[in-house]
């Protein structure tokens, strides 16, 4: 069976060479990070005001440290930027409730610093973006079940001037 083909999971295998020595190891086939298409959909038809959550955005637990899983969409908004010529966004951070309000309230800060720095790296100016965190004060679902936490958990772009 080819490689590419096999289910996501860990394989371990034993390979023999023309000699017959012998090599064993092991092969992890994560679940590809699914790329949104959606923000991109959605940046062609962006006003002024208007936002959009950042997909998959993806920091270190309880830290601000960006996972390099989140530089393909990061790199979306910076095309986006470079093609439209736009001067001013905000990227805003924001928690769920767990924690105190004091500690989310840094943790959503930071994590708003952390993607402005990575699209500063990637040449965008510093004068174009604002970083806003705004902890648990604006959620978008329910904090009493997983699945609303997680969606109150994000990153959002807003176009402030064309």
């Amino acid at each position: 069976q080819e490689l590419w083909n096999l289910p996501h999971g860990t394989y371990e295998y034993t390979a023999y060479d023309d000699y017959n020595c012998q090599s064993t190891g092991k092969i992890i086939f994560k679940k590809p990070v699914e790329i949104s298409d959606e923000f991109e959909k959605g940046l062609e038809n962006i006003e002024e005001g208007e936002s959009i959550v950042l997909q998959n955005i993806f920091f270190e637990f309880n830290k601000t440290d960006l996972l390099p899983e989140s530089y393909t969409e990061l790199d979306k908004v910076v095309r986006f930027m470079n093609e439209y010529e736009i001067d001013l966004i905000e990227i805003s951070g924001h928690t769920d409730s767990e924690g105190s309000e004091s500690y989310n309230q840094k943790l959503s800060e930071g994590r708003a610093k952390s993607v402005v720095n990575y699209l500063i790296s990637k040449d965008i100016e510093a004068t174009r973006m604002k970083a806003v965190g705004y902890g648990e004060s604006k959620p978008i679902d329910t904090n009493f079940n997983d699945a609303g936490q997680a969606r109150n958990r994000r990153v959002e772009f807003t176009l402030l001037k064309k």
